[in-house]
């Protein structure tokens, strides 16, 4: 449920500063995004959604604001009749670079995520709820292909570290590593 409410307000906060903001510095966007996720930390994968909102600020260069969110059931702990939540809210921010100023792009940037893991386990007392935040980085490549004058379609695949000294959940080991995301967003532009 915190979930929900976090990635609500996230994509609130998205189509607000979207709408807010003047047209006129340069080449504003906003999107919805589906994908695909792989985690490192877990045996699963799972499907990943959210919202972006973007500022290509001239030919070569950008920037892109982007929140999702990720919901797991896995068997990590491989425990028989257990029931296991594994939500993943994520939220990054990329510097984009756009070579030769054409729509192919490459991109780096800080984020932040939130791990929200809670285990139904038959016996008394064996349920347990564990959240944790970090900070990520993120970097991968990108397209965006113009579908007319003001919609496009974006595909995307980007790599996110983790910090894993600081993410874990109660009798597992830290989330770290590198997770892989591919996603595809239908998008309006304006401005520019």
């Amino acid at each position: 449920m915190r979930a929900r409410r976090l990635l609500t307000t996230m994509g609130a906060v998205i189509l607000a500063l979207g709408f807010s903001l003047p047209a006129k510095a340069g080449d504003y966007s906003l999107e919805g995004f589906f994908g695909y996720y792989d985690p490192n930390a877990v045996d699963d994968h799972a499907e990943v959604y959210g919202a972006r909102f973007g500022n290509r600020t001239g030919d070569n260069f950008g920037w892109l604001v982007s929140a999702g969110v990720i919901d797991l059931e896995d068997d990590l702990l491989d425990i028989e009749n257990d029931d296991l939540r594994y939500n993943l809210i994520l939220a990054d921010f990329s510097f984009q670079w756009y070579p030769g100023g054409h729509n192919f792009y490459l991109f780096a940037g800080p984020g932040f995520a939130r791990v929200d893991l809670e285990a139904d386990v038959p016996g008394d007392d064996n349920d347990f709820e564990q959240s944790d935040d970090v900070f990520t980085i993120n970097g991968g490549v990108g397209y965006r292909w113009n579908l007319g004058e003001k919609w496009f379609i974006r595909p995307e695949a980007k790599a996110r570290w983790f910090d894993g000294s600081e993410f874990k959940g109660s009798d597992i080991d830290a989330y770290k590593g590198l997770d892989r995301e591919y996603s595809l967003a239908i998008g309006y532009h304006w401005g520019g």
